[in-house]
């Protein structure tokens, strides 16, 4: 997962002029997900090479702010929340078993957090030599506040629990804190990761 969000970053802030060109014509799905899609053979490469990586794998989940567009990409299910007058709506969908089960109504999004087979998914960075990203494109608004998230996060409180979280103060870093404490105390089974962005 370090070797993905970096190599992301890096990629992105280190690509040559032509990159930028694109991006100025609007072509940020492409792009980012190109970038994506490298990465996953470079975690796939480095795990057929070295015995000790076989198998290894992370989900992913990036936002790319332009003027009033955001633009996401996520493999697996880190998700990435928007909190908009007064209510949290996912923005993206997971790619997981349990995931599929919602879509078809034989589960209930409650329900998701404590399927046995909760983190099992079916697309993830690395594990295959093809990838799928799922991509989506929305407008902001101000005082929009976005997060993003693992699983680690997800598993453990509910989306009540967060929006709860959300409106209790307007510090980012304590919002940031009392979510991870807020899993913790529920169990902290995983890593969990948060990124808060509030557009102001």
């Amino acid at each position: 997962s370090k070797l993905s969000a970096n190599w992301l970053v890096k990629d992105f802030l280190n690509s040559e002029k032509p990159f930028f060109q694109k991006l100025r014509k609007n072509n940020y799905k492409k792009i980012i997900s190109n970038l994506i899609e490298d990465i996953n053979r470079k975690i796939f490469n480095l795990a057929n090479k070295h015995e000790q990586y076989d198998g290894m794998g992370t989900t992913l989940v990036s936002a790319l702010f332009k003027k009033d567009k955001l633009f996401i990409h996520s493999v697996g299910d880190s998700r990435c929340y928007r909190l908009r007058d007064n209510e949290l709506e996912q923005l993206t969908e997971d790619q997981s078993e349990v995931w599929k089960l919602f879509e078809i109504g034989a589960i209930s999004k409650d329900e998701i957090r404590s399927h046995p087979r909760r983190n099992i998914i079916t697309m993830a960075i690395g594990t295959g030599n093809k990838v799928n990203i799922n991509k989506y494109q929305y407008k902001t608004k101000k005082n929009d506040l976005y997060l993003l998230c693992s699983d680690g996060l997800t598993d453990m409180i509910s989306e009540m629990d967060i929006k709860n979280i959300f409106t209790s103060n307007n510090n980012l870093e304590k919002i940031s804190n009392q979510l991870i404490e807020a899993a913790n105390v529920a169990g902290g089974k995983d890593n969990i990761s948060v990124i808060l962005i509030l557009i102001d």
